[in-house]
């Protein structure tokens, strides 16, 4: 369960008229872009949707295609386009570049981007909701220290109040648990961790304890930002993983920058978290995790955005934040 969010490669759900030309099997993309505005101008949405608005959406967003998919691509000129198709495969067209430019409608208007059901998820919780949510606290916390025998370094560093974002490093399916055992009730109640959609929502009994855990599903692009954004503006923590996506041998992952892009928008401190064990306790292809492995949660002290060298909203302080970030989880690391 990762809050992944590559923001070099936008991609994600696609319009069903697009799939042939950005299927991710395809061969590799060349560095042209080529406009959306006369694919989807050209096409006969005049019914459903005011010309202009389109155009406004349209010209902001290129895509890097090869020459030979250009016929296809715009041999849907002759179907009926639906403004949430356009609108949606305008926000989930391939980009091969990271440009802050595209994010900053995601990062200044986020509801725009919610999907209804991050909507009712980030709703507040009635008192069922919240005592059956404690109860879960209960059994979680005494399974994974009495399983694995897990403590926690630095606690200390945690911030008394919120908003703040914790960014741990991400080497095995046990770590949302672990952190749920690692921080406080109180804390947690105040906290969403943003989970990979597939995961989150890929069975019934997942969907609700995701749902009860205050596991927000995202999608593997630009959009995740915008719940992201919604969290922590309405006082709340959030969990990110900033390495994306579970790493295979144990090793700390290079970083995406989707919490540095964060932190242009929302002026929070970011706490370093290492999770040491956790991979030896469940590694990939296991059946089961081998118990009373020790685990130890280690937490750094809170980082703000210009601690970690991010002045402006550029690419290159961006990119900077983002390893410095990197580098204070792996000094928790190594201790």
């Amino acid at each position: 369960m990762a809050g992944i969010m590559d923001i070099d490669q936008v991609g994600g759900r696609r319009s069903p008229y697009l799939s042939t030309a950005l299927s991710h099997d395809q061969a590799s993309w060349d560095h042209r872009p080529v406009n959306f505005a006369p694919l989807f101008l050209s096409a006969a949405v005049a019914h459903t949707c005011r010309r202009s608005a389109l155009h406004a959406d349209f010209q902001r967003v290129t895509i890097k295609s090869r020459e030979h998919y250009l016929p296809e691509i715009f041999n849907v000129s002759h179907r009926t386009v639906s403004l949430g198709h356009c609108r949606s495969a305008v926000a989930k067209a391939c980009c091969h570049r990271m440009n802050y430019n595209r994010y900053q409608d995601v990062l200044e208007h986020p509801e725009r981007w919610l999907e209804d059901r991050q909507r009712r998820w980030l709703r507040p919780r009635s008192s069922l909701a919240q005592i059956a949510h404690a109860l879960w606290y209960v059994v979680n916390w005494v399974l994974i220290r009495f399983l694995f025998r897990l403590s926690v370094v630095g606690g200390k560093h945690l911030p008394a109040s919120g908003p703040f974002i914790i960014a741990p490093n991400h080497a095995s399916p046990l770590d949302p648990l672990i952190l749920g055992a690692a921080l406080p009730l109180s804390l947690l109640q105040q906290t969403y961790c943003a989970g990979k959609q597939s995961t989150v929502l890929r069975n019934r009994l997942r969907r609700f304890l995701s749902w009860l855990t205050r596991v927000i599903p995202i999608d593997e692009d630009f959009t995740a930002l915008a719940p992201a954004v919604t969290i922590l503006e309405q006082g709340d923590n959030l969990v990110w993983f900033p390495e994306g996506r579970r790493s295979l041998d144990g090793n700390l992952q290079k970083f995406k920058p989707g919490i540095a892009i964060l932190l242009t928008r929302c002026d929070v401190p970011v706490v370093p978290v290492f999770i040491h064990g956790a991979y030896v306790a469940f590694p990939p292809n296991a059946w089961l995790p081998r118990l009373r492995t020790r685990i130890e949660v280690r937490i750094g002290p809170c980082q703000s955005a210009k601690q970690l060298g991010l002045t402006r909203p550029a690419t290159e302080d961006i990119r900077c934040a983002t390893e410095t970030l990197r580098q204070h989880v792996l000094q928790l690391r190594d201790k």
